[in-house]
Protein backbone atom coordinates (compact mmCIF):
# COMPACT_ATOMS: atom_id res chain seq x y z
CA UNK A 1 0.00 0.00 0.00
CA UNK A 2 1.35 3.37 -0.86
CA UNK A 3 2.47 5.79 1.42
CA UNK A 4 -0.34 8.21 2.34
CA UNK A 5 0.45 11.72 1.56
CA UNK A 6 2.04 14.10 4.57
CA UNK A 7 0.45 16.40 7.16
CA UNK A 8 0.92 19.79 6.11
CA UNK A 9 1.66 21.70 9.58
CA UNK A 10 1.09 25.52 8.62
CA UNK A 11 2.68 27.99 10.73
CA UNK A 12 0.65 31.46 11.19
CA UNK A 13 1.73 32.45 14.84
CA UNK A 14 4.29 33.98 16.25
CA UNK A 15 4.34 37.79 17.80
CA UNK A 16 4.97 39.05 14.80
CA UNK A 17 7.01 42.04 16.26
CA UNK A 18 9.23 42.42 13.50
CA UNK A 19 6.13 43.31 11.26
CA UNK A 20 4.45 46.08 13.30
CA UNK A 21 2.69 48.49 13.05
CA UNK A 22 1.11 45.77 10.39
CA UNK A 23 -0.75 42.77 11.85
CA UNK A 24 -1.15 38.98 10.96
CA UNK A 25 1.47 38.76 7.96
CA UNK A 26 -0.26 35.25 7.00
CA UNK A 27 -3.47 37.10 6.93
CA UNK A 28 -2.37 40.24 4.30
CA UNK A 29 -4.54 40.00 1.20
CA UNK A 30 -3.10 40.42 -2.41
CA UNK A 31 -5.91 40.61 -4.79
CA UNK A 32 -8.64 39.98 -2.09
CA UNK A 33 -7.21 36.53 -1.08
CA UNK A 34 -5.09 36.17 2.16
CA UNK A 35 -1.84 34.26 2.07
CA UNK A 36 -2.84 31.65 4.12
CA UNK A 37 -5.47 30.64 1.47
CA UNK A 38 -3.52 31.06 -0.90
CA UNK A 39 -1.54 28.55 0.83
CA UNK A 40 -4.11 25.99 1.66
CA UNK A 41 -5.36 26.00 -1.65
CA UNK A 42 -1.56 25.27 -3.09
CA UNK A 43 -1.39 22.38 -0.66
CA UNK A 44 -5.03 21.25 -2.21
CA UNK A 45 -4.07 21.15 -5.39
CA UNK A 46 -1.06 19.23 -4.47
CA UNK A 47 -2.86 16.64 -2.96
CA UNK A 48 -2.70 17.35 0.63
CA UNK A 49 -5.52 16.06 2.74
CA UNK A 50 -4.84 17.04 5.79
CA UNK A 51 -3.59 20.18 7.37
CA UNK A 52 -3.02 21.44 10.82
CA UNK A 53 -3.17 24.89 11.14
CA UNK A 54 -0.70 26.70 13.98
CA UNK A 55 -2.02 30.02 15.08
CA UNK A 56 -2.13 32.40 18.08
CA UNK A 57 -5.34 33.58 20.32
CA UNK A 58 -5.16 37.00 18.45
CA UNK A 59 -5.54 35.20 15.12
CA UNK A 60 -7.92 31.62 15.36
CA UNK A 61 -10.55 33.27 14.35
CA UNK A 62 -9.44 34.64 11.12
CA UNK A 63 -7.67 31.23 10.82
CA UNK A 64 -10.90 29.43 11.04
CA UNK A 65 -12.71 32.34 8.58
CA UNK A 66 -9.95 31.53 5.97
CA UNK A 67 -10.04 27.63 6.24
CA UNK A 68 -13.73 26.84 6.25
CA UNK A 69 -12.68 28.91 2.75
CA UNK A 70 -10.81 25.56 1.35
CA UNK A 71 -13.30 23.19 2.63
CA UNK A 72 -11.47 20.11 0.63
CA UNK A 73 -8.93 20.64 3.05
CA UNK A 74 -9.11 18.67 6.25
CA UNK A 75 -7.90 21.07 8.60
CA UNK A 76 -7.52 21.66 12.40
CA UNK A 77 -6.71 24.74 14.04
CA UNK A 78 -4.42 24.88 17.58
CA UNK A 79 -3.37 27.61 19.05
CA UNK A 80 0.68 28.52 20.55
CA UNK A 81 -0.59 30.47 23.25
CA UNK A 82 2.89 32.08 24.13
CA UNK A 83 5.47 33.12 21.55
CA UNK A 84 8.21 30.70 22.10
CA UNK A 85 9.59 29.53 18.79
CA UNK A 86 8.86 27.47 16.18
CA UNK A 87 9.86 24.22 18.01
CA UNK A 88 6.68 24.72 20.50
CA UNK A 89 4.41 25.98 17.80
CA UNK A 90 4.97 22.35 16.49
CA UNK A 91 4.74 20.73 19.89
CA UNK A 92 1.08 22.86 20.28
CA UNK A 93 -0.15 20.73 17.01
CA UNK A 94 1.09 17.37 18.85
CA UNK A 95 -2.61 16.59 20.39
CA UNK A 96 -4.01 17.44 16.75
CA UNK A 97 -1.42 14.45 15.61
CA UNK A 98 -2.48 11.68 17.73
CA UNK A 99 -5.03 10.39 15.11
CA UNK A 100 -3.12 10.31 12.30
CA UNK A 101 0.06 8.95 14.19
CA UNK A 102 2.83 7.78 12.20
CA UNK A 103 2.25 10.05 9.26
CA UNK A 104 4.82 12.54 7.30
CA UNK A 105 4.87 16.48 8.15
CA UNK A 106 5.30 18.71 6.00
CA UNK A 107 6.19 21.76 7.55
CA UNK A 108 5.21 25.42 5.63
CA UNK A 109 4.01 28.75 6.54
CA UNK A 110 2.24 31.10 4.26
CA UNK A 111 5.03 34.23 4.71
CA UNK A 112 7.30 32.23 2.34
CA UNK A 113 6.02 33.26 -0.76
CA UNK A 114 6.48 30.26 -3.80
CA UNK A 115 5.39 29.28 -6.86
CA UNK A 116 2.07 27.82 -6.89
CA UNK A 117 3.44 24.47 -8.02
CA UNK A 118 6.19 24.02 -5.90
CA UNK A 119 4.36 21.78 -3.65
CA UNK A 120 2.92 19.71 -6.15
CA UNK A 121 6.61 19.19 -7.08
CA UNK A 122 7.50 18.03 -4.02
CA UNK A 123 5.05 15.91 -2.90
CA UNK A 124 6.30 14.23 -5.93
CA UNK A 125 9.99 14.39 -5.52
CA UNK A 126 9.20 12.74 -1.73
CA UNK A 127 6.32 10.05 -3.10
CA UNK A 128 9.95 8.87 -5.22
CA UNK A 129 12.26 7.93 -2.78
CA UNK A 130 12.69 6.75 0.36
CA UNK A 131 14.23 9.56 2.36
CA UNK A 132 14.35 10.19 6.11
CA UNK A 133 13.49 13.75 5.31
CA UNK A 134 13.95 16.29 2.13
CA UNK A 135 14.29 20.32 2.94
CA UNK A 136 14.02 23.15 0.24
CA UNK A 137 16.92 25.13 -0.65
CA UNK A 138 16.43 27.92 -2.96
CA UNK A 139 19.12 28.63 -4.91
CA UNK A 140 20.65 32.51 -4.96
CA UNK A 141 23.88 33.78 -6.00
CA UNK A 142 23.18 36.79 -3.72
CA UNK A 143 23.77 36.63 0.01
CA UNK A 144 20.72 36.14 2.21
CA UNK A 145 21.15 36.31 6.04
CA UNK A 146 19.24 32.87 6.68
CA UNK A 147 20.24 29.53 7.07
CA UNK A 148 22.18 27.76 4.29
CA UNK A 149 21.99 23.84 3.58
CA UNK A 150 25.58 22.40 3.82
CA UNK A 151 25.03 19.75 0.95
CA UNK A 152 27.54 16.57 -0.31
CA UNK A 153 25.61 14.63 -3.14
CA UNK A 154 22.03 15.92 -2.94
CA UNK A 155 21.89 14.35 0.76
CA UNK A 156 22.15 17.54 3.59
CA UNK A 157 24.97 17.46 5.85
CA UNK A 158 23.72 20.57 7.96
CA UNK A 159 22.27 23.99 8.33
CA UNK A 160 24.91 27.08 8.60
CA UNK A 161 22.60 29.99 9.97
CA UNK A 162 23.92 33.62 8.49
CA UNK A 163 27.60 32.19 7.40
CA UNK A 164 28.08 36.01 6.14
CA UNK A 165 29.16 37.00 2.55
CA UNK A 166 31.90 34.68 1.00
CA UNK A 167 31.24 31.66 3.76
CA UNK A 168 28.22 29.95 1.91
CA UNK A 169 28.57 26.27 2.37
CA UNK A 170 26.29 26.14 -0.70
CA UNK A 171 24.21 28.03 -2.81
CA UNK A 172 20.99 27.34 -1.46
CA UNK A 173 19.04 28.98 1.16
CA UNK A 174 16.48 27.25 3.12
CA UNK A 175 12.87 27.88 3.35
CA UNK A 176 10.25 26.70 5.76
CA UNK A 177 9.13 23.76 3.24
CA UNK A 178 10.30 20.79 5.33
CA UNK A 179 9.07 17.44 5.08
CA UNK A 180 10.19 15.01 7.63
CA UNK A 181 8.61 11.26 7.31
CA UNK A 182 9.54 10.35 11.01
CA UNK A 183 6.74 13.01 12.36
CA UNK A 184 6.51 11.67 16.12
CA UNK A 185 10.77 11.05 16.37
CA UNK A 186 10.95 15.03 15.48
CA UNK A 187 8.68 16.32 18.02
CA UNK A 188 9.71 14.35 20.98
CA UNK A 189 13.43 15.29 19.45
CA UNK A 190 12.12 18.93 19.99
CA UNK A 191 10.82 18.08 23.13
CA UNK A 192 13.89 17.20 24.51
CA UNK A 193 15.75 20.39 22.90
CA UNK A 194 13.03 21.72 25.58
CA UNK A 195 13.97 19.90 28.45
CA UNK A 196 17.72 21.59 28.07
CA UNK A 197 18.89 24.62 29.77
CA UNK A 198 19.93 26.68 26.57
CA UNK A 199 18.85 29.98 26.33
CA UNK A 200 19.05 30.67 22.70
CA UNK A 201 15.20 29.71 20.63
CA UNK A 202 16.46 27.44 18.42
CA UNK A 203 14.96 24.08 19.60
CA UNK A 204 13.50 23.38 16.32
CA UNK A 205 16.84 23.83 14.21
CA UNK A 206 18.88 21.75 17.00
CA UNK A 207 16.57 19.30 16.46
CA UNK A 208 16.52 19.26 12.93
CA UNK A 209 20.27 19.44 13.11
CA UNK A 210 20.08 16.03 14.98
CA UNK A 211 17.95 14.37 12.80
CA UNK A 212 21.04 15.33 9.78
CA UNK A 213 23.69 14.12 11.71
CA UNK A 214 21.72 10.35 11.10
CA UNK A 215 21.80 11.09 7.34
CA UNK A 216 18.63 10.61 4.88
CA UNK A 217 17.87 14.02 3.96
CA UNK A 218 17.74 14.96 0.89
CA UNK A 219 18.02 18.51 -0.52
CA UNK A 220 15.60 19.94 -3.45
CA UNK A 221 16.99 22.59 -5.17
CA UNK A 222 14.45 25.35 -6.38
CA UNK A 223 14.65 28.38 -8.45
CA UNK A 224 11.82 29.53 -8.67
CA UNK A 225 10.51 32.72 -7.50
CA UNK A 226 10.94 33.40 -3.60
CA UNK A 227 9.49 36.25 -1.91
CA UNK A 228 9.90 36.14 1.78
CA UNK A 229 7.90 38.36 4.49
CA UNK A 230 9.53 39.32 7.49
CA UNK A 231 9.24 43.09 7.82
CA UNK A 232 6.78 45.36 6.82
CA UNK A 233 8.15 46.90 3.62
CA UNK A 234 8.77 42.93 2.49
CA UNK A 235 4.86 43.57 1.89
CA UNK A 236 5.55 45.76 -1.34
CA UNK A 237 7.80 42.85 -2.99
CA UNK A 238 4.65 40.63 -2.55
CA UNK A 239 2.55 43.28 -4.02
CA UNK A 240 5.34 43.39 -6.88
CA UNK A 241 5.21 39.99 -6.79
CA UNK A 242 1.80 39.56 -7.21
CA UNK A 243 1.15 42.21 -9.95
CA UNK A 244 3.36 40.66 -12.02
CA UNK A 245 1.03 37.79 -12.52
CA UNK A 246 -1.10 40.08 -14.20
CA UNK A 247 -1.08 39.25 -17.49
CA UNK A 248 -3.88 40.98 -19.19
CA UNK A 249 -7.28 43.83 -18.50
CA UNK A 250 -9.64 41.99 -16.10
CA UNK A 251 -12.83 44.23 -16.02
CA UNK A 252 -15.45 43.29 -13.99
CA UNK A 253 -18.69 43.70 -16.17
CA UNK A 254 -20.32 46.07 -13.36
CA UNK A 255 -17.75 48.40 -13.41
CA UNK A 256 -18.54 51.57 -13.77
CA UNK A 257 -15.57 53.70 -15.71
CA UNK A 258 -16.36 57.33 -16.98
CA UNK A 259 -15.69 57.69 -21.08
CA UNK A 260 -13.18 60.46 -19.69
CA UNK A 261 -11.15 58.35 -17.20
CA UNK A 262 -8.01 56.04 -18.86
CA UNK A 263 -7.20 52.56 -18.12
CA UNK A 264 -3.98 51.63 -19.20
CA UNK A 265 -2.30 48.40 -19.16
CA UNK A 266 -2.49 45.43 -17.32
CA UNK A 267 -5.17 45.95 -14.82
CA UNK A 268 -7.62 43.47 -12.05
CA UNK A 269 -10.60 45.70 -12.11
CA UNK A 270 -13.34 44.12 -9.42
CA UNK A 271 -17.51 44.29 -9.32
CA UNK A 272 -18.14 47.47 -8.11
CA UNK A 273 -15.40 49.63 -9.12
CA UNK A 274 -16.26 53.03 -9.95
CA UNK A 275 -13.60 55.43 -12.11
CA UNK A 276 -14.80 58.62 -12.46
CA UNK A 277 -13.82 61.50 -14.88
CA UNK A 278 -10.16 62.83 -15.34
CA UNK A 279 -8.82 59.53 -13.37
CA UNK A 280 -5.78 57.62 -14.88
CA UNK A 281 -5.33 53.85 -14.09
CA UNK A 282 -1.83 52.29 -15.03
CA UNK A 283 -1.15 49.25 -14.87
CA UNK A 284 0.06 46.57 -13.28
CA UNK A 285 -2.73 47.80 -10.64
CA UNK A 286 -5.24 46.05 -9.27
CA UNK A 287 -8.93 47.98 -7.54
CA UNK A 288 -10.60 45.48 -5.03
CA UNK A 289 -14.46 45.38 -4.62
CA UNK A 290 -16.28 48.46 -4.26
CA UNK A 291 -13.23 50.61 -5.01
CA UNK A 292 -13.52 53.96 -6.26
CA UNK A 293 -10.56 56.62 -8.08
CA UNK A 294 -12.33 60.11 -7.90
CA UNK A 295 -11.93 62.61 -10.05
CA UNK A 296 -8.10 63.98 -11.39
CA UNK A 297 -6.69 60.71 -9.43
CA UNK A 298 -3.93 58.93 -10.49
CA UNK A 299 -3.37 54.78 -9.46
CA UNK A 300 0.03 52.99 -11.23
CA UNK A 301 1.28 50.50 -10.33
CA UNK A 302 -0.67 50.04 -6.93
CA UNK A 303 -2.62 47.29 -5.50
CA UNK A 304 -6.15 49.31 -3.97
CA UNK A 305 -8.22 47.13 -1.22
CA UNK A 306 -11.98 46.68 -1.39
CA UNK A 307 -13.82 49.55 -0.25
CA UNK A 308 -11.20 52.06 -0.90
CA UNK A 309 -11.68 55.77 -2.14
CA UNK A 310 -9.10 57.39 -4.28
CA UNK A 311 -9.82 60.75 -4.09
CA UNK A 312 -9.95 63.47 -5.96
CA UNK A 313 -6.43 64.64 -6.98
CA UNK A 314 -5.10 61.50 -5.05
CA UNK A 315 -1.84 60.04 -6.73
CA UNK A 316 -1.32 56.41 -5.53
CA UNK A 317 1.84 54.80 -6.90
CA UNK A 318 3.70 51.81 -6.32
CA UNK A 319 1.86 51.06 -3.07
CA UNK A 320 -0.23 48.81 -1.35
CA UNK A 321 -3.64 49.97 0.13
CA UNK A 322 -5.63 47.77 2.31
CA UNK A 323 -9.50 47.59 2.30
CA UNK A 324 -11.92 50.91 3.06
CA UNK A 325 -9.32 53.88 3.16
CA UNK A 326 -10.32 57.28 2.60
CA UNK A 327 -7.72 59.21 0.71
CA UNK A 328 -8.43 63.07 -0.87
CA UNK A 329 -5.92 65.34 -2.71
CA UNK A 330 -2.75 63.29 -1.34
CA UNK A 331 0.48 62.21 -2.78
CA UNK A 332 1.05 58.11 -1.30
CA UNK A 333 3.90 56.95 -3.48
CA UNK A 334 6.01 53.33 -2.08
CA UNK A 335 4.13 52.62 0.75
CA UNK A 336 2.20 50.29 2.77
CA UNK A 337 -1.13 51.18 3.94
CA UNK A 338 -3.71 48.45 6.45
CA UNK A 339 -6.93 48.70 6.45
CA UNK A 340 -9.59 51.73 7.51
CA UNK A 341 -6.65 54.61 7.48
CA UNK A 342 -8.40 58.23 6.76
CA UNK A 343 -5.66 60.47 5.17
CA UNK A 344 -6.50 64.43 5.62
CA UNK A 345 -6.02 66.23 2.83
CA UNK A 346 -3.02 67.62 1.83
CA UNK A 347 -1.08 64.88 3.38
CA UNK A 348 1.52 63.18 1.88
CA UNK A 349 4.62 60.65 1.78
CA UNK A 350 7.82 61.73 0.95
CA UNK A 351 9.42 58.30 -0.54
CA UNK A 352 13.16 60.03 -1.46
CA UNK A 353 16.79 60.54 0.90
CA UNK A 354 18.27 63.93 0.04
CA UNK A 355 21.44 61.83 -0.50
CA UNK A 356 19.76 59.21 -2.49
CA UNK A 357 21.06 56.45 -0.16
CA UNK A 358 18.25 53.25 0.43
CA UNK A 359 15.99 54.40 2.67
CA UNK A 360 16.07 52.81 6.66
CA UNK A 361 13.70 52.07 9.37
CA UNK A 362 13.34 51.15 12.81
CA UNK A 363 12.74 47.59 14.07
CA UNK A 364 12.75 47.07 17.70
CA UNK A 365 15.41 49.53 18.63
CA UNK A 366 17.79 49.07 15.05
CA UNK A 367 18.18 51.21 12.12
CA UNK A 368 17.73 48.35 9.31
CA UNK A 369 18.77 49.13 5.92
CA UNK A 370 15.15 48.01 3.98
CA UNK A 371 17.01 48.07 0.74
CA UNK A 372 14.57 50.20 -1.48
CA UNK A 373 15.67 53.26 -2.56
CA UNK A 374 12.55 54.43 -2.63
CA UNK A 375 10.34 54.33 0.24
CA UNK A 376 7.85 55.68 1.63
CA UNK A 377 5.63 55.05 4.85
CA UNK A 378 3.96 52.07 6.16
CA UNK A 379 0.50 52.83 8.75
CA UNK A 380 -0.90 50.52 10.93
CA UNK A 381 -4.96 50.23 10.62
CA UNK A 382 -7.15 53.01 11.79
CA UNK A 383 -4.68 55.57 12.00
CA UNK A 384 -5.57 59.38 10.88
CA UNK A 385 -3.72 61.87 9.99
CA UNK A 386 -4.89 65.93 9.38
CA UNK A 387 -4.88 68.43 6.56
CA UNK A 388 -1.31 68.92 5.24
CA UNK A 389 1.05 65.96 7.57
CA UNK A 390 4.26 65.13 5.46
CA UNK A 391 5.22 61.59 6.68
CA UNK A 392 9.89 61.42 6.16
CA UNK A 393 10.72 58.28 4.19
CA UNK A 394 10.61 55.09 6.69
CA UNK A 395 8.42 56.24 9.11
CA UNK A 396 6.06 53.66 10.55
CA UNK A 397 2.70 55.17 11.96
CA UNK A 398 1.02 52.95 14.81
CA UNK A 399 -2.57 51.03 14.40
CA UNK A 400 -5.37 53.91 15.70
CA UNK A 401 -2.79 57.04 16.00
CA UNK A 402 -3.70 60.15 15.23
CA UNK A 403 -1.57 63.00 13.61
CA UNK A 404 -2.97 66.84 13.46
CA UNK A 405 -2.59 68.66 10.97
CA UNK A 406 0.12 70.27 9.81
CA UNK A 407 2.91 68.18 11.69
CA UNK A 408 5.67 66.94 9.98
CA UNK A 409 6.85 62.66 10.83
CA UNK A 410 10.17 62.28 11.34
CA UNK A 411 10.19 59.37 13.74
CA UNK A 412 8.27 56.31 14.49
CA UNK A 413 4.96 56.64 16.33
CA UNK A 414 3.22 54.15 18.45
CA UNK A 415 -0.18 52.96 18.41
CA UNK A 416 -2.95 54.54 20.06
CA UNK A 417 -1.33 57.88 19.83
CA UNK A 418 -2.23 61.54 19.43
CA UNK A 419 0.20 63.80 18.01
CA UNK A 420 0.15 67.75 17.52
CA UNK A 421 2.33 69.78 16.44
CA UNK A 422 3.36 73.13 18.61
CA UNK A 423 3.30 75.82 16.60
CA UNK A 424 3.50 78.82 18.40
CA UNK A 425 1.11 82.01 16.50
CA UNK A 426 1.73 85.59 17.22
CA UNK A 427 -0.91 88.37 16.65
CA UNK A 428 0.10 91.43 15.52
CA UNK A 429 -1.42 94.75 14.49
CA UNK A 430 -2.36 94.74 11.13
CA UNK A 431 0.33 96.24 8.82
CA UNK A 432 -1.91 98.35 6.73
CA UNK A 433 -5.10 99.11 8.62
CA UNK A 434 -2.83 100.06 11.71
CA UNK A 435 -1.45 103.15 9.56
CA UNK A 436 -4.33 104.31 8.25
CA UNK A 437 -5.78 107.22 10.02
CA UNK A 438 -9.40 106.52 11.81
CA UNK A 439 -11.05 108.57 9.55
CA UNK A 440 -9.56 106.94 6.44
CA UNK A 441 -10.04 103.37 8.34
CA UNK A 442 -12.85 100.96 5.96
CA UNK A 443 -16.29 101.00 7.50
CA UNK A 444 -18.35 98.18 7.71
CA UNK A 445 -21.91 97.44 6.83
CA UNK A 446 -23.85 99.75 4.32
CA UNK A 447 -24.30 103.72 4.14
CA UNK A 448 -27.51 104.31 6.48
CA UNK A 449 -26.68 101.84 9.21
CA UNK A 450 -27.23 102.25 12.56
Amino acid sequence: MAEQTPVALVLVGGANHRFAPLEHKSFVRFQGMTLLERQLRALQAAGVREAVIIGNPANRDLAAQVAAQVPELRTALVEQTVPRGMGDALLCAGPALIALDGRSLYIVQPTDIVAPDLHRRVLSAWAEGEQAGLLVGYRTERYFPGGYLRVRDSMVQGIVEKPGPGHEPSNLVTIVAHLHRDGARLLRLIAEEYGRDVARDDHYERAVDRLLQEGGYRAFEYDGPWVPIKYPWHVLDAMEYFLGQVTEQRIAPDAQISPRAEVTGNVVIEEGVRIFSGAHVVGPAYLGRGAVVGDGALVRGAMIGAGTVVGFRTEVARSYVGDRVNFHINYVGDSVIADAVNLGAGTITANWRFDERPVRSLVAGELLDTGRGKFGTIIGREARTGINVSLLPGVKIGARSWIGPGAIVERDVEPDRLVRPRQPLETLPHPLWSRQPAADAPRSGRDGDQ
